[in-house]
């Protein structure tokens, strides 16, 4: 197998995989963002909840970028090239979700709650999938 064939279908699993964590991800926010407006009644709550979840989200999708940019560097680039992403990328979600406390004034549980939900609803999904890769090449090779 060549590189350019192991980078498709690199690139084929990394595109089901957002596919799957992206429907998660929006139907797990829409039912939290629901449960939140029914039981509080407190639509700052909500709003709180809700940019956080958008800058998570905004997070998975530069963690994304970053990890589609790696795949096409030489072996001996990737590791430099993640490690100054990942820290310009953390810098910024960090600067968003501290100016969304600062100056709009929203509960930082909240928001938290929702940066948090997209974090473990990304590693839930992810795990299943993982799981159902394994058991299906597991039942290929015996």
């Amino acid at each position: 197998m060549n590189v350019n064939e192991t980078y498709a279908g690199s690139e084929a699993v990394l595109a089901r995989a957002t596919r799957v964590v992206g429907t998660a991800n929006v139907a797990v926010a829409g039912i939290a963002m629901i449960a939140l407006a029914v039981f509080t009644k407190d639509t700052h709550s909500v709003l709180s909840f809700t940019s956080g979840f958008i800058v998570g989200l905004l997070n998975l999708y530069s963690c994304l970028k970053i990890i589609r940019s790696s795949m096409t560097l030489p072996q001996e680039a990737i590791e430099g090239f993640i490690k100054k992403r990942y820290m310009a990328k953390f810098s910024f979600s960090i600067l968003l979700l501290v100016l969304l406390i600062w100056f709009a004034k929203l509960n930082p549980l909240t928001l938290l709650a929702g940066y948090t939900a997209t974090i473990i609803v990304t590693l839930v999904t992810l795990i299943l999938i993982l799981k159902g890769e394994f058991k299906d090449n597991v039942g290929t090779h015996q």
